[in-house]
């Protein structure tokens, strides 16, 4: 069962999205030379030891936001259990674009979801079966969906500095609301 994202939903995740940016763009010019700006990873799936939090051109997805929010539109579902719950929230992911725009080691940064009442679990009856659900098993399923959508998506324009492809940090919000 697919669920896009509505015009609420989707003007959320552009606010968010843009602030973020302008926040990373205007912490470029607090930092100071002596922050390092590289972290070493060791880990098999990089191409290069360093991954740059900050470069001078920031990777971009191909067509730019707006293409990468229709991308996301299309392809992002919402889980039918956690619909069913009632849950809502954000997940953050943080995820490397190589030097070679491939998306690499996503990982979840902070997920949010809760149940409407704060609860930490709720049993609910899903396609005729009663099943009681914990929150982090919620949390789990959106986060689990918002990586798929990550993962499937096409080579990005990889990050420049001193004008050469290298890999960079980014960070994506997704946030699951119900109508």
């Amino acid at each position: 069962m697919k669920t896009n994202l509505t015009f609420t939903q989707l003007l959320t995740f552009i606010l968010f999205f843009t602030t973020s940016f302008f926040c990373i763009q205007n912490a470029t010019a607090q930092v100071e030379d002596k922050t390092p700006q590289t972290e070493e990873v060791k880990s098999d799936t990089i191409t290069s030891k360093e991954i740059h939090l900050i470069v001078e051109q920031m990777p971009e997805f191909p067509g730019g936001v707006e293409a990468m929010i229709e991308y996301i539109s299309n392809k992002l579902q919402y889980p039918p259990l956690v619909q069913a719950t009632g849950a809502q929230g954000r997940v953050i992911l943080r995820f490397v674009v190589g030097k070679d725009g491939k998306i690499q080691d996503v990982d979840i940064l902070s997920n949010d979801l809760a149940f409407e009442n704060k609860s930490l679990s709720k049993t609910i009856n899903f396609m005729g079966v009663e099943k009681d659900l914990d929150i982090k098993t919620i949390q789990f399923i959106a986060a689990q969906e918002a990586m798929r959508v990550v993962k499937s998506m096409p080579k990005w324009n990889p990050g420049i500095k001193e004008g050469k492809p290298v890999s960079v940090y980014f960070t994506m919000p997704f946030s699951f609301r119900l109508k």
